[in-house]
């Protein structure tokens, strides 16, 4: 975040997804997206839009909620099939920090968890860190090797999704020597497919997965997640394959 007489102004990315595997302990359950920061009384990210979503298997959507109270999302399930696994989403913008006074610089840790029915299924291991930038008007440029990508590319954000080819994703690295960890999981959490293992360097690069695993197979159609780890800093995305 960047600050202004002593008030945050900017905050980037201005959204940030949370995703969440569960099991349907019953056909009519509730499902609660939980988030906390690490600094009492500063604003929590806000659910851009009411977007909490639960999506089946097959990447369908079949519930949507809402945000219940400032920061929190909710879900009434009904109709499913117990047993089952489901996909909780929720997009969530940075735009509710701006304004918030922050004299000292803070480092505000943020955590998510998801509770079904009053029962904690699943959480963060790692949160997000809201850090103030001390150089605001630092760029990264591209690295050599990393071809024409284009500087206006959003990073991490797949395109085109959901795709019926291959799909691109733009990400950075800080460091010449920053270990980057690129990876494709299915629902269950099975890594399908190791994009990036290495060190590329510094700047932004281009990886492209054209839908087919480890084993050369091409995966059915329907959601994946793909994750980064880049130095200690970990990142997923969802994909959609339509074959």
């Amino acid at each position: 975040y960047n600050v202004k007489g002593n008030k945050i102004n900017n905050a980037a990315p201005g959204v940030v997804f949370y995703y969440s595997r569960i099991v349907a302990p019953s056909a009519s359950f509730t499902v609660n997206i939980l988030q906390g920061a690490s600094v009492a009384g500063f604003p929590l990210f806000g659910v851009q839009k009411g977007q909490v979503y639960l999506y089946d298997a097959a990447c369908s959507r079949i519930a949507q909620g809402s945000e219940s109270s400032p920061g929190q999302g909710a879900i009434a399930v009904s109709g499913v099939i117990p047993g089952a696994t489901y996909i909780v989403a929720v997009k969530y913008t940075s735009g509710t920090v701006v304004g918030a006074s922050v004299p000292s610089r803070p480092t505000v840790h943020y955590n998510f968890s998801t509770w079904v029915s009053g029962v904690l299924v699943d959480s963060d291991p790692d949160g997000l860190n809201l850090v103030f930038c001390k150089s605001p008007t630092a760029t990264l440029s591209s690295a050599p090797g990393s071809g024409d990508l284009d500087s206006a590319r959003e990073l991490y954000r797949p395109w085109p999704n959901p795709f019926a080819q291959s799909s691109q994703i733009a990400y950075a690295a800080a460091e010449a020597d920053e270990r980057v960890d690129i990876g494709v999981y299915d629902l269950a959490g099975r890594r399908l497919r190791t994009l990036v293992q290495g060190a590329p360097g510094a700047g932004r690069h281009l990886v492209i997965w054209d839908g087919v695993g480890d084993d050369g197979a091409r995966v059915k159609a329907g959601m994946y997640f793909v994750r980064f780890v880049i130095g200690d800093r970990p990142r997923m995305v969802r994909i959609v394959s339509l074959r």
